[in-house]
């Protein structure tokens, strides 16, 4: 009898299961990786990751990336895909997360519009640096999460394993500083993308000999595992480890010093705009011990600007933008007052005569109320007219790119900004090719489609007069640049620079050493141009001429990028900017049937001072 229960009992829980099983497998699934284990710098790029699910129907899906703003909900990014059945795709793509939403959701849609799967985005945005560990060990440097800056503000810190790092330096600029515990498990494309972060301003830290994909910026190699003792300066409120010595190790690059004089387990050497930091030690090495929050401080509070142009800026900067604040549209232009005025007084002056002599020797004056109302009939079609004239009928695309690398790095990052002023109401398709990201300003309810791994589309629908401003935002190959820089000062440069990349002239160059530029001409390429005396330097952006070329001013562009005149952002003194212009070398956004009026490209490129004793 006991058996016989057993039985049915089984088969009783064979037939519950079985269509919840069925049910399961029947039913599309879509999972969100937001940022750095869901975290994420607010109103900067962030990385995405959508994972979906197929049921048992081979589908044609469209996935939508779904923001909630006050009563309006936007569709900002989409694509679609075939799902065949069980199977599983991911799809991953870089945007702006906004500073402020009610919500925030990813979707599928099937082929005929109806929402098959749906979740809620569970991520937290941050306002203070965002520090990540890439480690497969989750404990990693885990007692440095509850810490504050300098400020007194919690630091944030994530640990993700190595796969989850991202290969675009576009999805690493929302993190400050960027911990990697084994960098020769690093893969190529994630190494190009981290060398290309550090020169525009990343802080990275790498443990140990630091060989594979990034042995290129290492700092030091160690040369052997005798060790040596270590000890912290006599200020420090801790002591280093009496357990703890460190190996020995030989400088790569003469810019290369410890961190802490009598301890050469830290070094740091500067890289682009920013810095790289070795570790001769595993990151375990110091767990536990009471003064490593105090060790890492020297890290953990940048001391200099991490990015110099926009990059990622968030609308709220808007003004920022660097075309943006150098564009003039002639067609934006208020009339010539001077113009206004003459018809205006020519309006005024005929009212009189008109009313007065003609009318009244024709015995008419009951007519004047007619006449006085042709005459400002005509005078506002006149006006009218004239708006119209100096507005135009075409629509206008002005282009700029802003091209940052740094000399020895084989990959640049593009910051392309494209306006487009429109006459009359009209929808327009821009393409954007390879792009790691797209946004747009001043209009939130346009709809990102990536209809390729290679392009995505926006969609534009004008109004009367507007003007629309788009940034697109990747990776290019880098200009190739050699460079011998030194100053024994800190303010006068010496040497010479070549651009290595054929075809390539800079026009308008000049390099950027602290507040002091020297202004180079035109550098052609293959041709070293030597740096010329500090005699003929010039204050920089205060003496460049501030008359438009081709509708930009490029004047009020090197403000936006490099700061006001009189207060430029300065770097260290092993970094120099190298600043030109040239032909297009780069795909800018495509906007079908108008042609640009302008296209211009700026590059800046850091090279590495050194410094002579």
């Amino acid at each position: 009898m006991t058996a016989l229960r057993l039985l049915v009992v089984i088969i009783i829980t064979v037939l519950l299961v079985q269509p919840t099983a069925a049910q399961s497998a029947d039913r599309v699934t879509i999972d969100a990786q937001v940022g750095f284990d869901q975290a994420y710098l607010a109103a900067t790029w962030t990385p995405i990751t959508l994972t979906i699910g197929g049921d048992t129907r081979n589908r044609r899906v469209n996935v939508e990336w779904v923001v909630t703003r006050d009563n309006a909900v936007n569709i900002d990014w989409q694509q679609e895909l075939n799902l065949p059945a069980q199977s599983s795709k991911s799809i991953t793509f870089t945007i702006v997360m906004p500073e402020f939403a009610r919500n925030i959701l990813a979707r599928v849609r099937s082929d005929d519009g109806k929402i098959i799967a749906s979740t809620i985005i569970d991520a937290m945005p941050v306002t203070a640096p965002l520090h990540v560990i890439v480690s497969d060990d989750a404990n990693t440097l885990q007692s440095l999460a509850n810490t504050n800056d300098s400020m007194s503000n919690q630091r944030t810190f994530r640990v993700i394993p190595n796969r989850e790092l991202p290969s675009t330096a576009l999805a690493l600029q929302g993190i400050t500083t960027l911990f990697v515990a084994q960098p020769q498990q690093l893969t190529a494309a994630q190494a190009d993308a981290i060398r290309l972060w550090v020169a525009l301003g990343g802080f990275l830290v790498l443990a140990g000999d630091a060989a594979g994909p990034l042995q290129d910026i290492a700092v030091f190699r160690i040369t052997s595992m005798t060790t040596t003792p270590a000890r912290l300066p006599q200020d420090a409120p801790v002591a280093w480890p009496d357990a703890i010595a460190v190996p020995q190790v030989t400088p790569l690059t003469p810019q290369a010093t410890p961190v802490f004089p009598d301890n050469a387990v830290l070094w740091s050497a500067p890289y682009g705009r920013g810095s790289v930091y070795q570790y001769s030690l595993d990151f375990a090495s110091i767990q536990g011990w009471d003064g490593q929050t105090w060790f890492w401080n020297t890290i953990l509070d940048p001391r200099y600007p991490s990015l110099v142009s926009p990059i990622g800026q968030s609308s709220t900067y808007i003004n920022a933008e660097p075309l943006i604040a150098g564009l003039v549209i002639s067609s934006l232009q208020r009339p010539d007052p001077f113009a206004l005025l003459v018809l205006i007084v020519l309006y005024v002056a005929l009212i009189g005569p008109i009313t007065y002599h003609i009318l009244k020797r024709r015995n008419r004056l009951h007519q004047a109320w007619f006449v006085i109302m042709g005459l400002a009939f005509v005078v506002s079609l006149s006006l009218i007219t004239y708006a119209n004239v100096r507005r135009g009928s075409s629509a206008l695309l002005y282009q700029l790119a802003i091209i940052q690398q740094h000399a020895s790095a084989p990959q640049a990052l593009a910051h392309i900004n494209t306006a487009f002023y429109t006459p009359f109401r009209q929808e327009y398709q821009l393409d954007v090719p390879a792009s790691d990201g797209t946004r747009v300003f001043n209009d939130d309810t346009l709809t990102i489609t990536r209809l390729s791994d290679d392009t995505q589309q926006i969609a534009i629908d004008s109004a009367i007069g507007a003007v629309r401003y788009m940034v697109a935002d990747h990776t290019v190959p880098a200009l190739g640049v050699v460079s011998d820089l030194s100053s024994d000062d800190d303010t006068t440069l010496r040497g010479s620079i070549t651009v290595t990349t054929p075809g390539v002239t800079l026009t308008e160059a000049g390099i950027l050493y602290g507040e002091v530029f020297y202004p180079l001409s035109d550098v052609v390429a293959t041709q070293p141009t030597q740096i010329p005396p500090a005699t003929t330097t010039i204050e920089f952006p205060c003496d460049i001429t501030r008359t438009p070329v081709d509708a930009i001013n490029r004047y009020n562009i090197y403000e936006s990028i490099f700061g006001p005149c009189g207060a430029v952002t300065t770097f260290p003194p092993t970094t120099a900017l190298l600043i030109g212009w040239s032909e297009p070398t780069i795909a800018f956004p495509v906007l079908a049937t108008v042609q640009p009026q302008t296209q211009q490209q700026l590059f800046v490129i850091s090279l590495d001072v050194v410094a002579q004793q």
